[in-house]
């Protein structure tokens, strides 16, 4: 990931909560206290919305500076990702009571006749912030997060490309295998462009050495690389590249690709990995890439970051869906256009924005809130549905408010967005034909054969007793119910003989620091 502009230019209950073992326990935390936005109160959809209910972040320890550091972070080269302190458990992100709950009635339409596999790598996860310059935040974590089954691990970013605060050695990459064995996760390894882990330009003599390193000196058979960090923004980031373009990156790639599979023949190249230049005219780099180099890569990757930080609120989150369904489109045209329209496509670095300052994390769908929780289950949802090869949030836990997990171990809206989907959504994603205003469903075939499992993302203030009725399904199951909450995202199992059960994390989950709750 990279500060820089990553905007899309296309326009009885029971309480899940993963163990998180004694070494890794979310903390007391004192709830804000509700306080309004200035000028009034902020409405959307009829909802009022506080900067409220989210956990105090306790002060950053001495010699942990979260995913921050004072020279290069994840950010460009001239500053950190966050500066010198920790960042907060999130952002802003309750909403005010505002009284009985209205509960409307709707239909939701679930139809089999088009169908898209899941991949088995779907889902996969940053591998950040790993830097012990930044306070070694992913320790711990493996319980949480092999919750999410993240199938790929992507160790990359500016960190990785610039091997700084710290150099991601052989005993890092021992880290980082350690680590990806105890998530169930493969490991996504991103050759670096600007520095080795010696400080010294690389060459592809390092990248074929990285490659012997893994595989042939400790037979890790890591099977994924990737070459470079969004090299979109190397001209204006990186002040010894100020005219470093498409056929420059493509140079580089022609030579390492050919290098490293001189080592390993077996290996797959995910790239580009572009930050936004993915669009058209001179910001389409995907295009000139593809028709200069696209024959070394195996998977094509981009980035994917919609909303600069003031302007990530829940009326922008609930449009987003769309305009993700759209980018998808897009570059698939592209790469067809391009003779490549056959190779799977892959999101390697999301979240709703890319800068998760604390002091700038103030808006209602700022990373780390409610809405920016189903924000991220919209994302994975079309992702899914659409077939993507896989989809990787950024990040793991770190110092900024962009973590599924926070500097202080709490689990974010994020989090239990993935968790949903990682239970509750099935092998082949099936098509959802209508559903209320503002009421996004997402549904699958379980593996099973007699169930269809629907993760719905509910942003009214009102509630959807939702009828779901379901066409192309060879038993012809009969008319179900679900309960979508205000504010929610809800998972439910829909057995074939009518049988109902829900998942549910909405503001009261989020309010009193719970996981999902289930209900029959």
């Amino acid at each position: 990931m990279n500060q820089s502009n990553h905007i899309d230019r296309n326009v009885p209950r029971t309480v899940l909560q993963p163990s998180l073992g004694a070494s890794f326990v979310n903390p007391p935390c004192r709830l804000r206290q509700n306080r309004w936005l200035p000028k009034g109160r902020l409405f959307f959809l009829g909802l009022a919305v506080t900067l409220s209910a989210g956990c105090d972040s306790a002060p950053p320890t001495a010699g942990s500076t979260g995913s921050g550091g004072a020279a290069v972070g994840n950010g460009n080269v001239g500053g950190g990702n966050g500066g010198a302190s920790a960042g907060g458990a999130g952002g802003a992100g309750g909403v005010a009571d505002a009284g009985p709950v209205v509960t409307l009635n709707g239909t939701l339409s679930v139809s089999s006749a088009t169908s898209v596999p899941v991949e088995a790598s779907a889902f996969g996860i940053n591998y950040w912030s790993w830097p012990s310059g930044y306070g070694s935040n992913l320790s711990g974590t493996e319980t949480p997060m092999s919750a999410l089954h993240p199938k790929i691990l992507r160790i990359g970013g500016t960190n990785n490309d610039t091997n700084a605060p710290n150099p991601f050695d052989a005993t890092q990459l021992a880290i980082a295998v350690t680590y990806a064995k105890a998530v169930g996760s493969q490991i996504l390894w991103q050759v670096p462009l600007l520095n080795d882990d010696s400080g010294a330009t690389p060459t592809p003599q390092t990248a074929a050495d990285m490659v012997t390193l893994a595989n042939v000196t400790n037979n890790y058979a890591i099977k994924y690389f990737s070459i470079g960090n969004e090299p979109d923004l190397y001209a204006t980031n990186v002040a010894t590249l100020s005219t470093f373009s498409a056929t420059d990156y493509c140079a580089k790639v022609s030579a390492f690709v050919p290098a490293m599979k001189a080592v390993d023949s077996t290996i797959k190249i995910v790239g580009p990995d572009l930050s936004w230049k993915y669009q058209s005219g001179d910001n389409d780099w995907l295009t000139l890439i593809l028709q200069q180099c696209g024959q070394y890569f195996d998977i094509v990757s981009v980035h994917r970051y919609p909303f600069d930080p003031t302007v990530s609120t829940a009326a922008n989150a609930v449009t987003d869906a769309d305009t993700f369904k759209a980018v998808i489109a897009s570059l698939r045209s592209k790469m067809a256009n391009a003779g490549y329209g056959g190779l799977p496509l892959a999101i390697t670095e999301t979240n709703i924005t890319w800068d998760g300052t604390p002091a700038k994390s103030v808006l209602d769908a700022s990373p780390g809130t409610l809405p920016a929780g189903l924000w991220m289950a919209d994302t994975l949802g079309v992702g899914l549905s659409q077939g993507l090869w896989s989809i990787e949030p950024w990040s793991t836990r770190e110092g900024w408010t962009l973590g599924f997990i926070s500097p202080t171990n709490v689990l974010r809206p994020s989090y239990y967005a993935a968790l949903l989907f990682a239970g509750h959504f099935g092998t082949t994603a099936i098509g959802v034909t209508a559903s209320p205003a503002n009421v996004h469903a997402y549904a699958s075939r379980a593996a099973t054969g007699n169930a269809t499992q629907l993760i719905i993302v509910n942003y009214n203030a009102e509630a959807y007793a939702l009828d779901v009725e379901q066409t192309g399904v060879a038993t012809n199951p009969p008319a179900a119910s679900v309960t979508a909450l205000p504010m929610s995202i809800t998972a439910a199992n829909v057995t074939d003989t009518g049988t109902v059960t829900t998942w549910t994390y909405s503001q009261t989950e989020f309010s009193t620091g719970q996981g999902p709750t289930a209900s029959n």
